[in-house]
């Protein structure tokens, strides 16, 4: 059964809220505008309190003021702005106030009126009027609504409080109507079990960068401006009221700093440099300061994603354990570099929620994570059938001690990145008064209840604010830290983790996975060679972890097949940096001896090899094979004793390795001369000299017998 909220009833009950909210509002100043060159999203599905599209042809109504709720006696305040689109007079212009009601569960809360068809007001204001209207001009009403003039449509039935669908429609002379539609909570006193919420904000965003560190479009110049939304972004969780947890991504951060100290862009097909005063690079600067100061914040925790946002489970399923790992090592160190923030290391956020069994256990055993936050469809187990399930839940099925998982709530979370209608206070107050639709499924019970709001995108930033704020002003709510929320909400009935089809199909294929499994393979070998602190091994690891996204392969296949090819493509370049000298020629004057062999390092790391000489004329001292530590851009020789077989020029094959024999760097072949004489030579002359001297002595002294 899925987590989509749908078909769960509201309890009939009296629920009390705070009086202290009275009057408090959701008002358009407040509610940024969106971010400068943001799209703005279509609207995903109808639901409660969708503001429909203004006719070009005839009115046009926006909410510019919407108080959270209604408590107890007060006043229910709604300020509008109505704007003339036609190309005519608007004249006897009315707005009209009607409430309907009580909606019985969130879904009949999420498809608003049009899910009821001929449905009837239980109550109807008297129309305000307002002045002739020129075309363009437009105009604001506020409508005031006494608490006490809608008793008996609030109370209808015995029942008191809940969420109450409401319509304002505009109508004028011989032009069409128009309607917004929200939705009023009402209660009559403070509740002594609020309902706990806490947020997840994600900063993130898909590799800009190349993998040779040069940045080959602006948008992420774009996205950091001022007014970008980014930018716009961090400056509405900034200026949050709320408690909340920042989850910024570590490749994301990086980025922002490389372009903070000046960075390399492509114009034209051609490197052009943009120096650390340039104004672009000050915005990136001010945007990486801004998250730094929201995550020193005292009502702020701050949860480190996967560095680059990798397939962790199909990482694992690969036998891929150590990059499983790194994804999250590195993350994490990379928060505490560039933020200055500790952060919440028992937590973690996988990407896209997606977790099965055995990650969940490497998780555990290798990054100490307590609390996954999991996607309600890696979830299967018991569900409560009359009320949304609670955020935290036990979990059962892991082999490791992790016995709790977070669960953001599907629709609420997926409002904020898609939100169904373009009035941003429409959708705020909608969003509000969908927890309290859950606030009122159990309005009696002594659990702690709560929800938790994840969006797994960048939200619009125009709602995060508003959002935030609404949340600290809604008297049914109780805005917590994560922590908090952890240790007040009581468990939802036990889950298991499940895997679906559908979330396999979507990991990265297992011969993209070879790939990457041999990469590392290359790469674990470099590292042997030069230490894992050298600077080209840190930036193949990086692109190698960026190759391990599955979102990244999916919406850019060729992007992550680049990061991918660099690492073995610049892995190879680096290895070509490394030579024998063979310029030098080597003689050898006696059977046995030491000969010199020269590696030379023209790279700018310095690294550390084995050389190994094989030789079918000679044999080399094996014991004398290294490892050797090579300078940058230096030699380094090193004394090799042999022993020769045979006189003359004799080839010797040097191979070069990374320590351990793991990958061959470079191959080349020595011609040795040797001039020394083997025993059995030696032999051989001195028997011919006696026999030379044996043969002529007998021929002088026969001779000199015959003469005499």
């Amino acid at each position: 059964m899925s987590r989509t909220r749908s078909g769960k009833p509201f309890a009939c009950a009296a629920i009390m809220a705070c009086a202290a909210a009275c009057g408090l509002s959701l008002s358009a100043p407040a509610l940024a505008s969106r971010a400068e060159g943001e799209a703005t999203p279509a609207a995903a599905r109808t639901v409660g309190v969708a503001s429909p599209s203004p006719t070009p042809a005839g009115l046009a109504i926006n909410a510019l003021e919407i108080p959270p709720g209604l408590v107890g006696d007060s006043v229910y305040r709604m300020r509008l702005r109505v704007t003339n689109r036609s190309k005519r007079r608007a004249t006897n212009i009315r707005l009209r106030f009607s409430l309907y009601s009580r909606t019985r569960s969130r879904s009949e809360l999420r498809g608003g009126l049009r899910g009821r068809p001929g449905a009837r007001a239980d109550y109807q204001a008297a129309p305000v009027e307002l002045a002739d209207l020129a075309p363009g001009e437009d105009a604001e009403a506020t409508l005031e609504v006494p608490a006490s003039s809608m008793s008996e449509a609030l109370t209808a039935g015995g029942e008191v409080g809940g969420v109450f669908p409401v319509r304002v429609s505009a109508s004028a002379g011989g032009l069409p109507d128009q309607v917004l539609e929200t939705a009023l909570v009402y209660l009559p006193r403070p509740p002594d079990n609020p309902l706990r919420i806490t947020t997840i904000w994600p900063f993130t965003e898909p590799p800009h960068q190349q993998p040779s560190g040069t940045f080959a479009t602006d948008e992420l110049v774009r996205l950091t401006a001022s007014r970008g939304p980014l930018s716009a972004y961090a400056a509405a969780l900034a200026s949050s009221i709320a408690p909340l947890t920042l989850a910024p991504q570590a490749r994301l951060l990086e980025e922002l700093a490389s372009m903070a100290n000046g960075f390399t862009r492509q114009v034209g097909g051609k490197p052009q440099k943009v120096s650390s005063d340039d104004t672009r690079a000050q915005a990136a600067a001010a945007l990486l300061g801004r998250l730094r100061q929201i995550a020193a914040r005292q009502d702020v925790e701050v949860l480190p994603l996967a560095y680059a946002q990798g397939d962790l489970v199909a990482l694992v399923r690969a036998g891929l354990l150590a990059d499983e790992s790194k994804q999250v090592e590195i993350g994490r160190d990379v928060i505490k570099s560039l933020l200055s923030a500790t952060f919440l290391s028992e937590y973690f956020w996988p990407p896209e929620g997606a977790l099965d069994v055995a990650t969940l256990d490497v998780l555990a055993g290798s990054s100490g994570v307590r609390v996954p936050i999991v996607d309600a469809r890696f979830l299967a187990g018991r569900r409560v059938e009359f009320s949304t399930p609670n955020s935290l839940t036990a979990l059962s099925g892991s082999g490791t001690a992790v016995r709790t998982a977070l669960v953001p709530d599907a629709d609420l979370s997926s409002d904020l990145v898609s939100p169904s209608s373009d009035d941003p206070v429409v959708t705020v107050q909608r969003m509000l008064a969908e927890t309290a639709g859950t606030f009122f499924e159990l309005p009696y019970s002594s659990d702690v209840r709560g929800l938790l709001i994840a969006p797994s995108q960048r939200p619009v930033p125009g709602l995060v604010e508003p959002f935030l704020r609404g949340l600290v002003l809604a008297p049914w709510l109780k805005p917590q830290g994560l922590r908090a929320f952890v240790a007040e909400v009581h468990l939802a009935p036990s889950e298991r983790l499940v895997y679906p089809p559908t979330a396999a199909r979507n990991e990265l294929p297992a011969s993209y996975l070879g790939q990457v499994r041999e990469a590392r393979r290359r790469l674990t070998n470099y590292a042997e060679a030069v230490g894992s602190d050298a600077p080209t091994y840190r930036r193949f690891d990086r692109n190698l972890l960026v190759a391990e996204s599955a979102q990244l392969y999916r919406n850019d296949h060729d992007l992550a097949n680049a990061f991918l090819r660099s690492v073995t493509q610049e892995l190879t370049a680096e290895y070509r940096k490394i030579r024998v000298s063979v310029s030098t020629r080597i003689t050898l004057t006696a059977r046995t001896g030491q000969i010199p062999v020269t590696l030379v390092n023209s790279s700018s790391t310095p690294v550390t090899v084995e050389a190994h000489l094989t030789s079918t004329r000679a044999r080399p001292d094996p014991t004398t094979a290294g490892p050797f530590e090579l300078p940058a851009h230096g030699a380094q020789t090193f004394r090799v004793s042999i022993e020769t077989l045979t006189t003359g020029t004799i080839p010797l094959r040097v191979e070069v390795f990374t320590p351990g024999g793991g990958e061959r760097i470079t191959t080349s072949t020595l011609a040795l001369r040797s001039t020394a004489y083997s025993r059995a030579a030696v032999i051989a002359v001195l028997g011919a000299a006696v026999f030379l001297v044996a043969y002529w002595g007998h021929r002088l002294l026969v001779r000199g017998s015959r003469g005499g």
